[in-house]
């Protein structure tokens, strides 16, 4: 295996994708998750912090996404306490409600970073496991089925560059080949209307379809 090929697949999903971040010597860890609109939930098993492995899942309902971070291995000592920031993304029209950590309600921040709004809260873990709940109004997120192109051609799919929502509407900056076109899978708590060069289908699930 060529570690410097693979590296750009682990590093782009490790990172970027789950926001996972190991510091200060194994004593913090970073969970900011950035999931595609089409998922649900997310698991990443035996993240090595320091001298323990830890289990990070997501899973995601209706206005309601739920994190639980568990610890594998002998009880945590009062030295190998671990302080932990979990900071997912939300669409930018969402609105994160309340946070809560083992059941209590806890102080939150919210940040806007690129195209996407972050919920974050730090707190410090002092049991085998934790479980966070973060309530929102849903917001709207856009996604696609990629094409897989065929051995030796070219990528002929669509990329979404940029998806913006906000009361103003839903502006979308797409890259694809011309003349042809696309279906796009939206799920919002807005209702759609078409526009030039923007058709609607009938919905999938629930999810509402767009054609460009």
């Amino acid at each position: 295996h060529q570690v410097w090929s693979e590296a750009m697949v682990v590093t782009p999903v490790v990172r970027g994708l789950l926001g996972i971040e190991v510091s200060a010597g194994g004593k913090k860890l970073r969970f900011a998750p950035q999931l595609p609109g089409n998922w649900d939930g997310v698991e990443a098993r035996k993240v090595a912090v320091g001298k323990s492995k830890y289990d990070l899942t997501l899973q995601r309902l209706a206005g309601r996404l739920t994190i639980n971070v568990t610890r594998s291995g002998p009880k945590v000592s009062e030295r190998d306490k671990l302080n932990l920031t979990i900071m997912p993304s939300f669409p930018l029209d969402a609105q994160v409600r309340s946070v809560q950590v083992q059941g209590s309600n806890v102080n939150f921040e919210t940040s806007r970073v690129g195209d996407r709004l972050f919920a974050s809260v730090d707190f410090e873990l002092r049991d085998q496991s934790a479980e966070i709940i973060f309530s929102y109004d849903e917001g709207t997120d856009v996604y696609l089925v990629p094409e897989i192109p065929a051995p030796g051609s070219g990528s002929k799919g669509l990329r979404i560059l940029r998806s913006i929502a906000d009361d103003r509407g839903l502006r979308l900056i797409l890259e694809g080949v011309g003349g042809r076109s696309y279906q796009l899978f939206v799920r919002s708590p807005h209702e759609l209307k078409e526009t030039v060069g923007v058709g609607l289908t009938s919905p999938k699930g629930t999810a509402q379809l767009i054609n460009v």
